[in-house]
This record gives structure tokens, sequence and C-alpha cells, in this order.
């Protein structure tokens, strides 16, 4: 399937949206040009929405072009609620912004996960441009993963941090929850503004919450934050007490 539009008064605003279902594939879309110019309606924007549901596969979608004038949240992919058995992979999404200032963040992938079980596998997407409006340098940012939940992989994806914005920035960011498993990805952060956090992966849960954490490739002119801010490789290294093979 084919959505979007390049009329601006004529773009979607929620393309695909699943809630209490159980099997679900959401497989090969094409979703390009979304736009939300005020505040009816839902807080939240995003190209494909699952809330509350489970056994479900969202594979080789494209999402392109997903912007909010508002302040509200915006991504790519929304997952919330009870999820269960869920599979996002081999999606490519990019150019997910906002245009004015606000305290909401945006991201590729943005995962919130009531679940103490979800058993979520996040492999081999490749997320770019994704950028927002903050006021200061830690104002609610841009990521290309925001990860709020418990049991979940994150394999193989390609993330690049490349839009330059005020506020922070980073390829992953844990937010809150236990048992992550991340291997074999790569973040990069390329942000060129002066003066702002840009991270490759940023972490508000302890080093216990990672199961597994090893063989990444991290690029940013901070590698991440764990407890504090770590800039270098060893530094993150040292904090995570894992990673020997990034």
């Amino acid at each position: 399937n084919v959505c979007g539009s390049t009329n601006n008064a004529q773009k979607l605003t929620s393309p695909i949206i699943v809630s209490n279902t159980d099997i679900v594939n959401i497989l090969d879309n094409n979703i390009d040009g979304i736009r939300k110019s005020d505040g009816a309606g839902s807080n939240v924007l995003s190209a494909i929405q699952m809330e509350n549901s489970s056994n479900y596969n969202i594979k080789r979608n494209v999402i392109n072009n997903l912007v909010t004038l508002f302040d509200q949240a915006a991504s790519g992919i929304s997952i919330k609620g009870q999820d269960l058995n869920g599979v996002i992979s081999e999606n490519k999404i990019s150019n997910v912004r906002r245009t004015v200032q606000g305290g909401n963040i945006i991201a590729g992938i943005n995962i919130e996960s009531t679940n103490t079980n979800s058993k979520l596998v996040i492999a081999n997407n490749f997320i770019s441009t994704i950028s927002n409006i903050g006021h200061n340098e830690y104002s609610p940012g841009a990521y290309g993963l925001y990860i709020n939940g418990k049991d979940i992989k994150i394999y193989h994806n390609t993330i690049l941090m490349n839009a330059s914005f005020v506020g922070i920035s980073a390829a992953a960011h844990f937010e809150n929850g236990t048992g992550f498993d991340v291997q074999n990805n790569v973040f990069v952060n390329s942000n060129s503004t002066a003066g702002v956090q840009r991270l490759a992966i940023y972490s508000k849960v302890q080093e216990s919450s990672f199961t597994s954490i090893n063989s990444n490739d991290y690029f940013a002119p901070k590698i991440g934050y764990l407890g504090g801010e770590r800039t270098s490789l060893n530094d993150w290294k040292a904090a995570t007490g894992k990673d020997q093979n990034s």
C-alpha cells in the first residue's frame, strides 16, 4: 500500500492504527507525507500506531516525511500498552520532525510498553534524520529509538542522527525498564549543533537493566550517558561492565 500526499492540506495524520488485536501483520507499506498542523485530536502523531496488541509483525515499511507543526510527540512507529510477542524489523524510517519548540519527544521508533514481559524484537531497521526543536540542550529531544518497557531485544539496527537542531539527541534512548538485549547495532550521532547533548546512547536505566549489550558500533561527540556523561568508549564500557566487543 502507498499512503501519503504532496498537498499539505490533504496530508494524513495517522495512516495505520491497530488497537486490542491479536495476530497482526503490517507489511510492505510506503507511507510518505504525514503532517499535523494543529492540536486537534490525538496528542501523538505516528505513521503506524499499535496499542494493547499481541503477536504482531511490522516489517519492510518505508516511512518518510512525518512532520508536526504542533507541540506533540511524534514517531514513525509507536507501540503502547500491553503489547506481547511483537517483531519490528526491516523498516526504513526517515525525516520525522517537529518544527516548533515544545516539550514532547520525537522518535523513529517509540516503545512505551506496560507489559512486564513484552518479548519484543526490534531488528534490522534503518532510521535517519530525526529532529526536534528544544528550548535548550536538555530539552525533550529526538531519538532514533525511545525505549520504555521490559524484555526487549534490539539487534542489527542502523541509526543515523544526522539532523542538526537545538536539544538533546541520541541514536538510542532507554527511559525505563529492564531485560534489554542490545547487540550488533550501529548508533551514530552527527548532529553538528554546538553546545547541545549529542550522544550515541542515552540510558536513564542502570547497567543491570541490560542483560546483554555488546558488539555495537558507537559514533558521537560523546558516546553516552549512564549515571553521568561517558565521553569515550572506554568510559562507556566501564559504566556498563559490558560491551567488550564494541
